[in-house]
């Protein structure tokens, strides 16, 4: 009896070992994330006419009245990334990103307008005006590389 209760002892202490070292190293540095931030940041240009060189305005930045003016969001997203954004049976986009999307357009009252692009050409894309917004599977990490 006292060897299994020994045997249950050491599984239990080797447990807690190691689940205190996975919550330990979830606690790491926080200079390699916020270095990742402020690179992914620096790299971020914002479309012509939304805002100036110090950043967002709200003497500048015309993206709603545009919007508005339009009637309708466009939103980009690479529907590649199931149960996100994927394209059913018929071939339209769907998924959690797309609900999401016509939720939005439908609290704000306008016609949601879904852009299907690779993942490479969506930050681009929204540089240079081609979308409004980005609802899709990208990270800050992930965007930092493109």
């Amino acid at each position: 009896m006292e060897k299994s209760v020994t045997g249950v002892a050491v599984a239990l202490v080797l447990t807690l070992v190691l689940a205190a070292g996975l919550i330990l190293t979830g606690c790491g540095s926080s200079e390699d994330q916020t270095s990742a931030i402020a690179a992914a940041d620096a790299d971020t240009t914002p479309p012509a006419g939304t805002a100036n060189a110090a950043g967002p305005s709200a003497a500048t930045d015309v993206s709603s009245k545009t919007v508005q003016d339009r009637d309708a969001l466009l939103v980009g997203m690479c529907a590649e990334y199931p149960p996100f954004e994927f394209r059913g049976d018929d071939n339209k986009p769907m998924g959690f990103d797309v609900d999401l999307a016509n939720a939005l357009g439908e609290k704000l009252g306008i016609k949601v307008t879904i852009a299907d692009s690779a993942w490479e050409g969506l930050l681009a894309g929204i540089r240079k005006g081609d979308y409004d917004v980005l609802i899709t599977a990208m990270s800050k990490k992930g965007a930092a590389a493109v």
